[in-house]
């Protein structure tokens, strides 16, 4: 959607919109911001979007939690993945999940981390839920 739009275009929509929390993976970031690593990215986001919480989706290196106090990485747990289709919006929902429920940025990154790393590890965007969903979801 960035580039169908163009940078421009999509980050004065952005600029419009009256957002909280941004989950852009690392293409999207790469893209938004003109920068190629996590650190200079996160720095891009603080600045361009100070009232914002950016999560940056980093696939098997976790994500890196952004807001204007600073950003940190946090790691995830090697798994071997199968399908990565519906990690994204998975992780989504377990940060948004996490984060309502408690408030913690950093807990909610680490549940969202879980689950994303849970969905890679099973062929389709709806897999079945079993014991280890469970434990992911209480978990928090």
């Amino acid at each position: 959607m960035i580039e169908v739009m163009g940078r421009d275009a999509f980050m004065t929509l952005i600029d419009a919109m009256p957002i909280d929390i941004l989950f852009p993976n690392r293409d999207e970031a790469r893209i938004l911001s003109g920068e190629s690593t996590p650190e200079r990215i996160a720095t891009f986001f603080r600045q361009r979007w100070p009232h914002m919480q950016v999560i940056l989706k980093l696939d098997a290196e976790g994500c890196m939690v952004v807001t204007a106090d600073g950003q940190l990485h946090v790691h995830t747990t090697a798994v071997s993945a199968l399908d990565s289709t519906g990690a994204g919006d998975a992780f989504n929902a377990a940060f948004l999940h996490g984060y309502l429920h408690d408030g913690d940025v950093i807990a909610a990154a680490q549940l969202a981390n879980r689950m994303g790393g849970w969905v890679v590890q099973r062929f389709g965007a709806r897999p079945a839920i079993d014991d280890a969903f469970e434990v992911i979801r209480d978990s928090q």
